[in-house]
């Protein structure tokens, strides 16, 4: 898949694309909902012999207009772009979103950016798509607009999953709620946490599970608590498909109330069940965890052999959800 960036000035751009078919969003997580729109993208494009090819907005136009509201991304920026490659797309454009792009009226995000820059053949978008200036771009208004050029325009109806609509909204609070399975439902696949390995105490060490702390950005992480996953060394791990070389482990995201005073900033930490993977080695590599199962609530014990108990506790739980799964 090729990605290209598109300057929000000037506008029309030139793209190598002859024609293409276009889905236009956010696709922060790339649950099922999205993965139809990228699919009926495809089937147009094969068919027509255009090139598929996915539209979306750096920033986030809701986190543009509105900055300080604080919305967990399902995907880092990376992942999203791994994301859509592995779904099969040729392309995916980037339009940088800023105050004169939002300016842009519902005929001119048409005419200049889907038909002269993108040369749209065909255009697949959910139910609820708005574009243009203070979203004035209806459905029925892209249709008109694309009917004058004999441009398809396909309207995807809300998707549903056992009987739960598919939103990214729905997959936070499942992940806040510390729901995994029902997020995972959504997603179509393990949530996936990424991120390089930093120093940190080592205090795991010192009971006797040796723990990896990985710096997650940008990224939405689940409510606090202890989880079982699938732990692997690869700076780009795969989205949908979980690599052979994974380990079982369990992850800790927390404060560590019982060894840390006051407020501190959440971490972290990820203990690798087996032992053919000292944790020195993993300095400076960058980690994927993809979680699948949660253990139990964060608690604070009494003491540090109360921990360490319950740590291996953990462990042993951990191990029978995962051989189970």
């Amino acid at each position: 898949m090729k990605v290209l960036r598109s300057p929000s000035t000037p506008i029309p751009h030139s793209f190598p694309m002859e024609a293409s078919a276009i889905t236009i969003g956010n696709f922060d997580g790339c649950h099922r909902g999205h993965q139809e729109l990228i699919s009926r993208v495809r089937v147009r494009a094969q068919s027509q012999g255009y090139s598929s090819l996915c539209l979306t907005f750096d920033p986030n136009p809701k986190q543009f207009f509105k900055p300080d509201r604080q919305v967990g991304k399902l995907f880092q920026s990376q992942q999203k772009l791994r994301a859509l490659a592995e779904l099969g797309l040729d392309f995916t454009v980037i339009q940088e979103f800023n105050y004169s792009f939002s300016q842009l009226k519902p005929n001119e995000f048409y005419q200049m950016l889907l038909k002269q820059s993108l040369r749209a053949r065909a255009i697949v978008v959910g139910h609820d798509f708005r574009f243009g200036k203070n979203r004035e771009g209806t459905i029925e208004v892209l249709q008109k607009l694309a009917a004058a050029d004999d441009c398809a325009v396909e309207v995807v109806e809300p998707q549903d999953w056992k009987g739960q609509v598919i939103s990214s909204s729905a997959i936070r609070s499942y992940l806040q709620e510390r729901e995994l399975e029902k997020a995972r439902e959504l997603l179509g696949r393990p949530y996936l946490l990424e991120g390089p390995v930093v120093s940190g105490k080592k205090l795991g060490r010192q009971l006797g599970f040796p723990t990896a702390n990985i710096m997650t950005s940008d990224q939405l992480l689940p409510g606090l608590g202890v989880y079982a996953g699938l732990v692997v060394v690869a700076k780009e791990p795969s989205i949908f498909k979980i690599p052979a070389a994974c380990k079982p482990c369990i992850l800790n995201i927390g404060r560590r109330p019982t060894v840390s005073g006051g407020e501190p900033a959440v971490t972290t930490e990820v203990h690798i069940l087996t032992d053919d993977i000292g944790p020195d080695a993993l300095y400076g590599e960058t980690l994927g965890v993809y979680l699948t199962h949660f253990v139990r609530a964060e608690q604070k014990f009494a003491s540090l052999d109360e921990l360490k108990q319950q740590i291996a506790a953990d462990c042993q739980k951990a191990r029978a959800l995962l051989e189970r799964s």
